[in-house]
């Protein structure tokens, strides 16, 4: 039994050294192409380290500010026209008031 053991210890070493030369050129070509995707990844590596940082939460604020802005821009239009709404009754009372008393 241990003759049979040694004589398989020995054997092993003697066929993997006779390597099939099919499987060698398979071996090496896929050597070449794990070089090759590496290569690959470092250069998708180096593009999403060089993206700018997201600013989607910036984004968001800006939009919210904007949002804010609007409605005071709309509550201040409606005061405006408001305001020229008592300008014109007020420039009106004031002809009439004109008309009725003329400077002497």
């Amino acid at each position: 039994m241990k003759f049979h053991f040694v004589i398989l210890l020995l054997a092993l070493p003697l066929t993997s050294c006779l390597e099939d030369p099919k499987l060698v050129k398979k071996r090496d070509e896929q050597k070449i192409e794990i070089a090759r995707l590496n290569r690959e990844i470092q250069a998708l590596d180096e593009k999403v380290k060089s993206m700018p940082e997201d600013v989607s939460a910036q984004l968001a604020e800006v939009k919210r500010q904007t949002a804010a802005q609007e409605e005071t821009l709309a509550s201040l239009d409606q005061q405006v026209s408001q305001l020229e709404q008592k300008k014109t009754a007020l420039q009106s009372e004031f002809e009439a008031y004109r008309a009725k008393y003329p400077l002497k």
